[in-house]
This record gives C-alpha cells, sequence and structure tokens, in this order.
C-alpha cells in the first residue's frame, strides 16, 4: 500500500507522475532542510528533472522555496500545506519507541515504553498503538491522519514482503508480518525493516553520514547489528541478512551464539555479556565495581575501575576487528557507532575501536579514508529512520 500522500494507490499514474511524488516524499522527509542537489542523490534524478518537478510542486503550492539561513549559496525546500502525520517504531527487544512528525512541520517528537516489545509477542501491537495515540494527543497532532508508518525490527526482514524468515535471530516470530499486523490496527500503510538498517538511514539522511555516499551503522545493545547505506540505498542483501554483523564468528571455539554458531561478535560484546563479565570479575570483592546494568559498568568504568575499563576495552577491541573486516568488503566512507556502547560509552571506545582498526584494515580502508564516529541521533536513530523509511520505501521500488 502507497502512503497516502502519494495520493490514491490505485489510481494509474504516469512516469512523471511518479517521479514528482518521489520528489515531494523526500523533501518532506529532509523536513524543511531539502535542497534540489540532495533530492538529486537520493532520488537518482537528474538535477535538471529535479529543478522542473520542484517548481512544478511549487506552482501547485504543495512547497515553498526559501534562502539557506547559514548562508551557502543554494535554496531550502520545505513542503507546504501537506496535511498529515508520519510515524516511525523501533520495535526492541524489551522496549518500544514511537516517534512522530506533522508532514509540513520538522519538529520530530519521540516516546519510549518498556512495557513491552519483541520479547512480547502477544502485546507489542497493543502497546505500540496505546503509545501512537499518546504521542499524536500530546504534540497536538490530532485531527490529521497517519499517512506513514516505518516499523524497525530486531531480526532480518524479506525484502519485499515484509516477512520475518529466521528463527535464529528473532525466536518466535518466524514467518511473521509484523507490519501487517500494525497497519491494521493504525488503519496505514507500515513499510517494515531491520532496526538497526533504519538506524543507518536515520543516521545517512540526518546524522553522521548525511555528507557521505557511504556509510556503515553499528548498532551494539542487547543484540548487534549493522545498517549498510551506499548512495542513499539500504543494502538488503537477497534475503535481508546484509549487516548482520553480531552474527560474525570472531572465535570458532568461542560460546555458543542465540543464532547456533560460536564465538558471534555478539557473544563477545552485548550489552549482557559485558555485564557478566564484569560482575565475573567482581565477584566475592563487593564495592561499587559490581553493575547491575551496562549504564552502571560505564559509569564505573569512567570512574576508573580498572576490571570495567578493561572490559570495554577489549570490547572495543573486538568491535574494531569486525569493522576491519566490513571495509575490506565494502570500503565504507564512515563508521558510526551507536546502540548502548556508541552513545553512553563513546569517549570510552572510540580510541581502542580505531587502533584496532587499523591493525586488522588494510591500509587503503583505515587512517583518515574512513571516519568512526559516535551516532549524532543516539537513542532516537531507529526509530527516526523508521519514520523516514515509512515516507519513503515506495519511492524506490
Amino acid at each position: 500500500m502507497a502512503p497516502l500522500l502519494f495520493g490514491d494507490a490505485d489510481s494509474p499514474r504516469s512516469s512523471r507522475d511518479l517521479n514528482e511524488q518521489r520528489v515531494l516524499a523526500h523533501v518532506a522527509a529532509l523536513k524543511g532542510e531539502a535542497s534540489q542537489a540532495r533530492v538529486a542523490k537520493l532520488t537518482g534524478l537528474s538535477a535538471a528533472t529535479v529543478s522542473g518537478l520542484i517548481h512544478k510542486l511549487e506552482d501547485k503550492g504543495k512547497v515553498g522555496i526559501s534562502d539557506d539561513p547559514s548562508g551557502r549559496r543554494r535554496q531550502r525546500i520545505a513542503v507546504q500545506n501537506l496535511p498529515g502525520v508520519a510515524i516511525g517504531v523501533e520495535l526492541g527487544q524489551n522496549h518500544i519507541s514511537v516517534c512522530a512528525r506533522a508532514l509540513a512541520e520538522s519538529t520530530v517528537h519521540y516516546m519510549e515504553s518498556a512495557e513491552s516489545g519483541a520479547d512480547r509477542r502477544d502485546t507489542w501491537v497493543e502497546v505500540t498503538t496505546q503509545l501512537t495515540a499518546r504521542i499524536i494527543r500530546e504534540n497536538n497532532l490530532s485531527g490529521q491522519p497517519i499517512v506513514s508508518v516505518g516499523l524497525g525490527i530486531p531480526a532480518p526482514v524479506l525484502p519485499g514482503t515484509g516477512e520475518i524468515f529466521t528463527p535464529a535471530i528473532l525466536q518466535g516470530w518466524e514467518r511473521a508480518r509484523p507490519g501487517q499486523q500494525l497497519s491494521s490496527a493504525l488503519e496505514a500503510p507500515v513499510a517494515v525493516d531491520n532496526e538497526a538498517n533504519l538506524a543507518a538511514y536515520a543516521e545517512y539522511l540526518y546524522g553522521c553520514g548525511r555528507d557521505t555516499s557511504s556509510m556503515i551503522y553499528l548498532k551494539m545493545s542487547l543484540g548487534v547489528g549493522a545498517g549498510i547505506v551506499n548512495e542513499g540505498r539500504i543494502m538488503h542483501g537477497w534475503h535481508g541478512i546484509a549487516g548482520e554483523v553480531g552474527h560474525l564468528s570472531m572465535d570458532p571455539s568461542g560460546p555458543v551464539c542465540r543464532c547456533g554458531n560460536r564465538g558471534c561478535l555478539e557473544t563477545l560484546i552485548s550489552t549482557g555479556h559485558l555485564v557478566d563479565q564484569a560482575k565475573d570479575a567482581h565477584r566475592g570483592f563487593g564495592g561499587p565495581g559490581i553493575p547491575d546494568s551496562i549504564d552502571d559498568l560505564i559509569a564505573s568504568a569512567r570512574s576508573g575501575d580498572p576490571a570495567n575499563n578493561r572490559i570495554l576495552h577489549e570490547a572495543a577491541r573486538h568491535i574494531g576487528r569486525a569493522i576491519a573486516a566490513y571495509c575490506t568488503l565494502i570500503n565504507p566512507e564512515c563508521v558510526v557507532l551507536g546502540g548502548q556502547l556508541g552513545t553512553q560509552a563513546g569517549d570510552l571506545v572510540i580510541a581502542p575501536v580505531r587502533e584496532s582498526f587499523e591493525s586488522f584494515a588494510i591500509k587503503e580502508s583505515s587512517g583518515l579514508i574512513c571516519k568512526i564516529k559516535a551516532s549524532e541521533l543516539e537513542v532516537t536513530a531507529p526509530a527516526t529512520g523508521a519514520l523516514a523509511w515509512g515516507m519513503l520505501a515506495n519511492t524506490y521500488h
């Protein structure tokens, strides 16, 4: 189902109409920060085609053009008189995040609930629906239709179907089509993708990667995943498994992973694993170094606890090695570290990540050629990317 802002999905549309809708969708997604050059880059249309379509949309009163207040020699394009609300949802393993934005505004509103998540398949739709209603009500967005929804899932999603097909990574969800469930509940079209893919998409559009041509985003929390964006396109692979860096085997003799392999990156750097390591290191000795959560571990390391500092340092070394392997294959311009390790422990891990990366990477993909940065969008990245993907997914088909 095409988003309503594109018009009636059942009516015949010419190639020019489709291109006009693609341009309008990208201007709306860029929330007042669009330029003709950026829209051309993201849509793949020529600069001349985009220029003509922008002026046609301006004549129709759908977009407005103004000078860039930064003083750069370019113009900013923003949608006008376009009703509707776009929604983005991150279905985390044990939490749900929702963000919302009126199409004609730039402010993104964000809320999170720990009442449910992918670990509670029986309640996630109800909690998501309630959270969506609340964010709309509390931010004066009522009275406008929900025109698009993006949904991020912590598992590979089969491209084109929205189906979760691998029970190894999200148990109990095999063959589920969560987008259809959420679409029925919200009475709006839903585009589904892996949550790390959508976080990468958000950083590419609005964060660390907005001035790059290609980037990798690593989401390192309870689970570990990655999203790859190249020339404005999310790399999915044949069955949507591209980016499952958490299940890259780092040690064939290592601990068994939930996916069935041994020594996966996730078994070495997931937040649960790191907390367990810290508890083992301090067991029997008491003191403030024993963490109950990754937040505690990071705070303790930052205050100088030697064991917890070592735990984060070694996790960073594994991350750097995994990035080196990725960069040899993908050769990105930028790597963004997200999730709790990237956003909360960024200052503690980026230097050892870089050191390890440069030890394992070939010279042509390391050094100044590839930038390693902490996420700009932090915890909001997956839901923000979902919001954008809900608006734009159909324009790439």
